[in-house]
């Protein structure tokens, strides 16, 4: 496991919110920190469009609020009940399939690889709801 594919749940933000210092508080036992940069929040369930106050670090900063959330690859979606969103999916295969249709017996893992990189994966749109 890496520290950048740590995910949390919790039935409440008040849970969440604990749940996030005692998280902290074990990196910094490890040496590490949390990167409020690169760690969003968003709220599944019937009131997930209530407003409610933002997740804050031990040292103050807020956790930036968002509609999606990247997870492992999987775009987990903001709403009533849980659910994803498959459109990046279908975004890569629409231009992997080419791709590896040209190269796939001629090129090496590595050439392969950078080509799907380059020409398939997109970075993640995230759009905030702040």
């Amino acid at each position: 496991m890496y520290a950048g594919d740590i995910l949390l749940l919790a039935p409440s933000v008040s849970s969440l919110q604990n749940l996030l210092c005692i998280c902290e508080n074990e990196l910094l036992n490890l040496d590490m920190c949390l990167n409020v940069m690169e760690s969003m929040c968003t709220r599944i369930g019937p009131r997930y469009k209530l407003k409610c106050s933002n997740l804050v670090t031990n040292n103050g900063r807020e956790i930036l609020r968002v509609d999606t959330v990247r997870y492992l690859g999987v775009f987990i979606v903001s709403s009533s009940r849980f659910c994803c969103s498959f459109d990046n999916a279908k975004k890569f295969h629409r231009a992997f399939n080419p791709v590896f249709s040209k190269v796939c017996r001629v090129a090496s893992q590595n050439v392969l690889i950078e080509l799907l990189m380059s020409k398939c994966v997109q970075s993640p749109e995230i759009s905030s709801t702040r």
